[in-house]
């Protein structure tokens, strides 16, 4: 009997352990995507400025080299999955946290 009793503990160790590792790498993956989010917000706005203050003829590189800046924060977003690794680590570490009520409450 208590060697049942010593194997439940262990599981429910280490739910508590994986619980918490799944919500530290999702606030993580939060932190990384909204570092990430920050600037193509202040590039789009900056853009929006400038094209509305500027005429179009003295805007053409500042245009090429802010949408290329854009283009390549939103591409290493999608390319290293930021915002869906968030969520998928968010959802396992609520699992885990239901396993871990569930060990509890037996």
């Amino acid at each position: 009997m208590t060697n049942n009793i010593d194997i439940i503990q262990q599981y429910k160790d280490k739910a508590f352990i994986y619980n918490i590792l799944s919500i530290r790498t999702s606030t993580f993956y939060n932190r990384i995507k909204n570092i990430i989010q920050l600037p193509i917000i202040l590039i789009s706005s900056v853009m929006a400025i400038l094209n509305s203050t500027f005429p179009p003829d003295h805007m053409q590189i500042s245009n090429v080299v802010l949408n290329g800046c854009t283009a390549f924060l939103m591409n290493l977003a999608g390319t290293y999955q930021i915002a869906e690794k968030a969520s998928r680590f968010k959802s396992v570490g609520q699992k885990w946290s239901q396993l871990l009520h569930l060990i509890e409450d037996k």
